[in-house]
């Protein structure tokens, strides 16, 4: 609105301003008396690159509903696609998309002709080297600008330390980052410094490579996206909190313990990590703004949301 300091209603002055104000846009805002409608949020991004990941490492046909259908997760479907699984989009919507992923599983898996580019997602750099580093074969994973001044050595040590070999520039700290993975990785038992989510993942998924049960602490709780993924296909993870009473996001010592491949079977049956189909719920974190104007009142009656969302206990990382 234009129109010097007069406001918008019925050309009063407003507060603290003078009629000889130098004249400048004035923005009223006012806020609605409800707003109705059926509100659809986009998958969520963590879920969507460990969905496809996963897929990548099954054996099979996998189908993916609602992931997200942002850049780092085209970035993630897009190097599954290089290391040899056939990558499907059967239907997007705009902010999400729905992917059939057909892999020849873990032991299928080529050696990529060309970088892996990651664009500007250190959550696929991360995830993937984890999930290189128990692929024999060379890699290089790059990608933007942006991903070129993102630290790498909290994941290098970890790795190596399970018998991958991983190097970057500026002295193992920046990427481009190559991994030369090996079969079978050393189990280990680590201590993650700094708590990170992708950190912790990034060891798991090496740890469906290695010779024996691998475990993982955290001074405070992560996000386990994961952990939770990969039982729902098998994988056995055990969750142990420390004995203090405290609350999981304020332990002392978080322990996930993951078996290796040779335990990954579904249910009671026998045989590798098998295709499967997941569904990207968006979390409860993307619907903060709206939740939040409904109980201060912006939004007496509405909105609903028009697709479930989950809960994720340890969203830290």
């Amino acid at each position: 609105m234009s129109g010097g300091a007069e406001a918008a209603t019925g050309g009063e002055l407003a507060e603290g301003m003078h009629a000889d104000t130098e004249r400048f846009d004035v923005a009223v805002v006012r806020p609605p008396r409800r707003l109705r409608g059926d509100i659809r949020l986009p998958g969520d991004k963590s879920v969507s690159h460990r969905a496809l990941l996963l897929a990548a490492l099954a054996d099979g046909e996998s189908r993916i509903a609602g992931a997200s259908d942002g850049q780092d997760v085209r970035s993630t479907a897009g190097i599954v696609e290089r290391l040899g699984a056939t990558v499907e989009r059967v239907a997007a919507d705009g902010r999400t998309v729905d992917y059939r992923v057909v892999s020849p599983g873990v032991d299928g898996l080529v050696e990529p002709d060309g970088v892996l580019d990651c664009g500007n997602s250190g959550t696929s750099l991360r995830l993937v080297a984890g999930v290189l580093a128990g692929l024999p074969g060379y890699a290089v994973l790059d990608g933007d600008d942006s991903l070129r001044r993102r630290p790498v050595a909290r994941i290098i040590e970890p790795l190596r330390s399970m018998g991958a070999e991983l190097h970057a520039r500026r002295g193992d700290s920046l990427p481009p980052l190559t991994v030369v993975g090996h079969t079978p990785l050393r189990a280990v038992e680590l201590t993650t410094p700094v708590p990170s989510a992708q950190v912790k993942s990034a060891i798991l998924l090496a740890a469906l490579r290695a010779d024996g049960r691998t475990t993982v602490r955290e001074r405070i709780a992560t996000r386990d996206h994961t952990e939770r993924m990969l039982r729902a296909r098998g994988v056995p993870v055990e969750r142990l909190d420390a004995g203090d009473g405290a609350a999981p996001a304020a332990v002392s010592a978080l322990s996930m313990r993951c078996q290796p491949s040779a335990s990954m079977q579904i249910g009671s049956g026998s045989g590798p990590l098998l295709g499967s189909r997941s569904f990207s719920q968006a979390t409860t974190s993307l619907a903060t703004a709206w939740l939040s104007a409904r109980l201060v009142g912006i939004v007496p009656l509405g909105p609903r949301f028009a697709q479930p969302t989950a809960n994720t206990p340890s969203a830290r990382g």
